[in-house]
């Protein structure tokens, strides 16, 4: 858990750099500032060459994660929430979903905390077994158990509760991933769902949505009251 949570108080320090940064159409609490206090503070950051990194420097900068950065922080979380490659697909559905219809950009403030949550929602919709959100808490300290239930309420809010993956879209964004992750590696080992695969999903997202919507019914009503 060691990397997740070096690299994760850099993004946390991000975070916190304006109140209002990232705040979209929906008004989201993800594009707020989380909690610092955390065991993650008594962490000694260092930068790409080993030397003391101040932590207001990236308030500052306001600095923006590179690709190996991101790549890192996924392949941790992936590794710790012990999550199925086929996860990082829907993560990516919903990411783009999110942004999409909430009309917010990933920043370097809000990108850990939107991708934390894109990924709790696609374990759960692929994983019959996944965790629940207490577990996930235990297991990625970045974040508090309240944090983690407001990040997957706002998410769902802003995509109107729509968990749905066609299989032509999961196709779309598998072969997407596969074709950036040729040019750094050419060990791409996962498989592009079948028709029987791709059916199972499409009835556990349905299903996961209806859950969803059990879980927040005074979020639904004001969806269709504002639809109205």
């Amino acid at each position: 858990m060691q990397a997740i949570q070096t690299r994760g108080q850099a993004g946390q320090i991000h975070q916190a750099s304006t109140p209002d940064s990232g705040r979209g159409a929906c008004g989201s609490e993800i594009g707020t500032p989380v909690s610092l206090c955390s065991a993650l503070q008594s962490i000694e950051l260092k930068d790409s060459m080993g030397k003391a990194y101040h932590p207001l420097n990236a308030i500052a900068m306001r600095s923006a994660p590179n690709k190996w950065d991101i790549y890192g922080f996924l392949r941790d979380v992936m590794v710790n929430f012990r999550l199925e490659p086929e996860v990082s697909v829907v993560t990516l559905i919903y990411l783009l979903r999110f942004m999409e219809l909430s009309g917010m950009a990933l920043t370097p403030d809000n990108w850990q905390r939107l991708t934390i949550a894109a990924m709790m929602l696609a374990s759960k919709v692929w994983n019959d077994e996944s965790f629940e959100n207490v577990e996930f808490a235990q297991l990625c300290p970045l974040y508090t158990l309240d944090e983690i239930n407001t990040f997957e309420r706002i998410f769902l809010k802003c995509v109107g509760y729509n968990m749905s993956v066609k299989g032509s879209q999961y196709a779309k964004t598998y072969f997407l991933l596969r074709t950036l992750g040729a040019k750094d590696s050419a060990d791409f080992t996962m498989e592009p769902l079948d028709n029987l695969r791709a059916s199972r999903l499409q009835e556990r997202c349905l299903e996961k949505q209806i859950e969803f919507r059990e879980r927040y019914p005074e979020d639904v009503q004001n969806l269709m009251n504002w639809t109205m």
